[in-house]
């Protein structure tokens, strides 16, 4: 029989070291489809190997070439160009995440994280609830614009909920063009 060993998680069949006596049973599956599926669309040298040495049986021959081997290899473009900001406070990305039920040691359920684009500097605060975001952002603002000398020109958020309270603040008081 062949050996096996583990590769980063995957079990991989050493065939090289296989001989005919040392097979003592046979899947019997015509479709060199199925066995190219169920091989993890290995390639179509390997999967006659194994025919050859009498491993599988299969009455056809390789088909066209796999959809999915195709598409594992088409590689995609990002939707639309990165560009990272080129100053310190020119974009803060902000976020609020859900403790779920575990809560800290101060009995707070949520963070709020602030990252600014360009030095990828976070900073991190922890709330008991939801509508402490907008005090949290008038703290974080005061702190890195009285360290800096410098205003917040954006902030970008992924929209949700909790930040509805304070969006007249941010079109009218936080962007500076």
């Amino acid at each position: 029989m062949g050996k096996r060993y583990c590769d980063q998680g995957l079990f991989v069949l050493n065939i090289s070291e296989i001989t005919n006596e040392s097979c003592s049973s046979t899947y019997i599956i015509d479709s060199y489809d199925m066995w190219h599926a169920r091989l993890e669309h290995d390639t179509s040298s390997y999967v006659m190997k194994l025919q050859q040495l009498g491993l599988i049986n299969m009455h056809d021959k390789q088909s066209s070439k796999c959809d999915v081997y195709v598409e594992s290899k088409i590689t995609k473009k990002t939707c639309y160009p990165i560009k990272r900001q080129t100053k310190l406070l020119g974009l803060i990305h902000i976020d609020l995440v859900d403790l779920k039920q575990t809560l800290s040691r101060g009995g707070k359920n949520y963070f709020v994280t602030f990252i600014d684009d360009y030095s990828r500097y976070t900073k991190l605060y922890l709330i008991k609830r939801k509508d402490e975001v907008f005090d949290v952002l008038l703290t974080y603002k005061a702190e890195v614009e009285n360290q800096l000398n410098k205003k917040i020109k954006r902030i970008k958020s992924n929209r949700g909920g909790e930040y509805v309270l304070f969006n007249d603040f941010l079109c009218k008081r936080m962007y500076y063009p």
